[in-house]
């Protein structure tokens, strides 16, 4: 429509210009009424294109009607002594206007119609070739020949970058829809930390929003406090003084969607030109990880299972006491719930620890919750999550009833159960009856405990290797013959031992190293036997206790009071650690931090009419000594 608006122009300048230029050649030839026909005719084609009378326009014959008529004015309207410089200057403005539109055959047929044209309309108008004519010619043949070849390279100039356009243009298809089916969303981050234009469509899917224009932040739903730091970071990227690469870790590193979907987040630079280090954008990169974090939760629940198998045979003792323990303590829980808070509380945590031991942590999740309910007062939901515990608990049995079964086998197998044909052995070797009951008391009643506390070793080698230390543990002395019924808890709760020795005192090889220490840590069990009572000293050769932390965590927690504590020497502020809810770690988890442990320790042995004491020097090492009764 906008070219029919052009085709005014030259007729309406034409039209205002023929009063002066007549007045000035004394010569009405080139009046108006020659430029009256073309914009009637031309008021009418916008009239029919308006209404839509004619879809589309042909610009080809458009431009005929319009070059036969200006060529009829040029040798009729125009005085002869300036037709051939008016057509010269026609035919020279009209070809390098129609070099662009038209393709090389089109642009010949009009260029050499205007020529052949004007040339027969030249001669029926009766005129003569006279000095313009021939001083004209050589721009006209100049303009003949060379516009056509001009036109020619012009339209494979054009040719060429239409086709570099479309393969651009396709090309682009190409690489949008490489990136849409990769799964993975980009967004380009300014320094406002707002997402420009040209983020992936995917994006949207991911953060459940319109995310063009919006704060990366505000898309992640970040809180105040992450929103603070967010901005802080994003504030530091562009500072530049630190580089890109330390930066991005410090970044929002995933997103978690109302459906549960996981999506990771990395970064990379965009660097100004010629300024590597100046930061331009930030391109984010957003990636569905659900299933591959499902593959690796599943993988992490098989690898359990495999610990759980390989500590199950290797302890089908321990682990049998452990269920029967947990069975005794579902039965005897209604009539002691009420009773002794603390005995229960310390009752199920030893158990999770001892779970802990076999690698359930889907078990240790719910003892940690019943703990949960007895420190912070929720006693009214204790019964609930105790009967979810035991109900898990069956569930986990019925699961790997067939592995527990190999286990109970395993242990038959390896002489931990009385044989029968042993039995029958005995009673026709035995003169009486009492010796009899001496040798089965002997031989099936009693064991050597030592042989029960060498479990632990396994405990210590994988609490290491989670903690990158290396320790030796070694378990020394005389075999203490006893009867392992009653002593059972003892060993079970002498995993708390073990656990701070790891925790707390052994350093790790680093620090081991800037103490002149052996880079591997030692933790000692040494028995010995001296008749009615024997020892167990269990060393380490770690950090030590301070005791000025033991104090400042007493206070802390509300223990003690700062006047209780005045006059207090080392050696009794390190007995402390004996006290309930005494823990020296920042942090409460599912297997420790609770300060419950040797409080539990404490206790049992009191309740096996023995003692235990705890020596401890900074940097040296702690060494715990429990005295008991042997109790035949």
């Amino acid at each position: 429509m906008y070219s029919l608006f052009l085709a005014y122009i030259p007729y309406i300048l034409g039209y205002f210009f023929s009063f002066p230029t007549g007045n000035f050649f004394k010569s009405g030839n080139i009046a108006f009424k020659w430029f009256i026909p073309p914009i009637i005719f031309q008021s009418i084609l916008i009239f029919i294109m308006y209404k839509k009378i004619i879809l589309k326009l042909n610009t080809f014959l458009h431009l005929l009607i319009h070059i036969t008529y200006a060529s009829v004015l040029l040798q009729f309207g125009v005085p002869h002594n300036y037709d051939s410089i008016a057509f010269a200057f026609v035919f020279t403005s009209v070809g390098a206007i129609m070099l662009i539109m038209f393709k090389f055959k089109r642009y010949v047929v009009l260029h050499f119609y205007i020529g052949f044209l004007n040339f027969l309309l030249f001669f029926i108008a009766g005129k003569k070739l006279g000095y313009d004519e021939y001083s004209s010619l050589i721009t006209i043949a100049t303009v003949l020949i060379f516009f056509p070849m001009l036109n020619l390279y012009l339209n494979g100039l054009k040719n060429n970058l239409t086709n570099r356009k479309v393969k651009a243009e396709n090309l682009s298809k190409q690489v949008s829809s490489l990136v849409e089916n990769l799964e993975e969303g980009f967004m380009i981050i300014g320094e406002d930390g707002l997402i420009e234009e040209g983020a992936t469509k995917i994006t949207e899917e991911f953060f459940e929003t319109q995310t063009k224009g919006k704060h990366l932040g505000s898309v992640l739903k970040l809180n105040e406090n992450e929103m603070n730091l967010f901005n802080k970071w994003i504030e530091n990227i562009w500072k530049g003084n630190l580089s890109f690469k330390d930066l991005a870790s410090l970044g929002p590193q995933d997103f978690r969607t109302s459906d549960g979907r996981y999506i990771t987040l990395d970064y990379k630079p965009i660097y100004l030109e010629g300024k590597k280090k100046k930061i331009d954008k930030v391109i984010c990169i957003a990636t569905d990880k659900t299933q591959e974090m499902g593959l690796e939760k599943e993988l992490e629940l098989d690898k359990e299972k495999v610990n759980f198998v390989n500590k199950l045979l290797q302890n089908p003792v321990d682990f049998g006491d452990l269920m029967n323990d947990t069975y005794e303590l579902f039965e005897v829980y209604p009539v002691i719930k009420d009773m002794d808070e603390g005995e229960l509380f310390r009752k199920f945590h030893t158990l999770k620890a001892r779970y802990g031991q076999f690698g359930l942590r889907e078990i240790t999740v719910s003892i940690d919750e019943v703990e949960n309910c007895l420190s912070n007062g929720g006693i009214d939901k204790l019964d609930s999550k105790v009967k979810n515990l035991q109900e898990k608990i069956e569930r986990f049995v019925k699961r790997n009833h067939l592995v527990i079964e190999a286990a109970r086998k395993f242990m038959i197998d390896n002489g931990q159960a009385v044989l029968v044909k042993d039995v029958m052995k005995m009673i026709t070797s035995s003169k009486t009856l009492e010796n009899l009951k001496f040798d089965l008391y002997k031989n099936y009643l009693l064991s050597d405990i030592k042989e029960k506390f060498e479990r632990y070793k396994f405990l210590v080698d994988e609490l290491a290797e989670k903690q990158n230390k290396f320790i030796d543990v070694l378990f020394l002395g005389d075999k203490v013959l006893v009867e392992y019924s009653k002593f059972s808890n003892l060993v079970n709760v002498c995993i708390h031992i073990f656990r701070n020795m790891v925790d707390h005192g052994i350093e790790s090889e680093d620090e081991r190293i800037e103490k002149i220490k052996p880079e591997r840590g030692k933790i000692s069990v040494k028995f010995k036997n001296e008749g009615d009572y024997f020892y167990i000293d269990f060393t380490d050769d770690g950090k030590g206790i301070d005791p000025q932390k033991i104090k400042e965590k007493l206070i802390d927690k509300g223990i003690k009071k700062d006047k209780e504590l005045e006059g207090i020497n080392d050696s009794n502020l390190v007995d402390m650690i004996f006290l309930p809810g005494l823990s020296t770690k920042e942090e409460v988890t599912d297997l420790s931090g609770r300060g419950i442990g040797m409080d539990a320790v404490r206790e049992e042995v009191e309740r096996l009419g023995g003692k235990i004491s705890v020596i401890s020097k900074i940097d040296k090492g702690t060494t715990f000594t429990i005295k008991l009764p042997v109790m035949f």
